[in-house]
């Protein structure tokens, strides 16, 4: 028989000291899931797992308090300018990828504050996504399973439509680290591209959203 290298990935979050990812190996989450079935009745581990799981319940409503505040200040800038203003007059402008979008002179800034408050919440776009009624009925567990990795989603609008954009973490499931989808409302029907990005790969990777195939790797289960 042929043996091949198992890639297991380690990070430094902490709740991968609770739950080890074995997803690229079936006999790894085997013998994974075999340990952890009585794992409390080892002498020690119980009080350590409920004392990670304390602190992992902490910090995350440490970071989700710094959303909320980002996201009071979203709410009082639109309730005091609306999008009808003056002031709120958009301006077209150029993401880092040279896409043409419509700069908000007064939510701009905020919108990136709470875009990155949100980012350094460990898998909340996961649970955002999962929860909507309409998106739910479409997301499948392979979807979820990529999702857990999404760190960050911005939406941009532009002079046809919107744009999505997804930042990823590294992970066992594709190479993309950006993936990008625009929506254009313009047209009588609504309909979607996929629009090429700059990565660190030799070769440009096509976008995707969870409706357009992404460039899986082999080793996904």
């Amino acid at each position: 028989e042929y043996c091949f290298p198992v890639k297991i990935y380690v990070t430094d979050k902490i709740y991968d000291i609770l739950v080890p990812d074995t997803k690229c190996c079936k006999i790894l989450r085997k013998a994974n899931t075999a340990s952890m079935s009585d794992s409390d009745s080892m002498p020690g581990f119980k009080e350590d797992r409920l004392a990670v799981e304390e602190k992992i319940s902490e910090a995350r409503e440490q970071q989700m308090c710094v959303v909320r505040l980002a996201q009071d200040k979203v709410n009082k800038l639109n309730a005091c300018f609306p999008t009808d203003s003056l002031s709120r007059t958009k301006t077209a402008a150029f993401n880092t990828y040279g896409q043409e979008y419509l700069y908000d002179p007064i939510l701009q800034d905020v919108l990136e504050e709470r875009g990155q408050a949100m980012s350094e919440v460990d898998r909340l776009w996961a649970d955002v996504l999962v929860r909507n009624p309409y998106l739910s009925k479409i997301i499948t567990k392979i979807d979820l399973k990529a999702l857990s990795y999404l760190r960050r989603l911005d939406v941009e609008e532009f002079r046809r439509g919107y744009r999505f954009h997804f930042y990823f973490d590294p992970n066992p499931y594709f190479y993309n680290k950006h993936l990008c989808k625009e929506v254009f409302t313009d047209i009588p029907k609504v309909s979607a591209n996929c629009v090429v990005v700059e990565s660190d790969e030799e070769e440009n990777l096509p976008c995707a959203s969870s409706s357009i195939p992404v460039l899986w790797k082999k080793c996904r289960v």
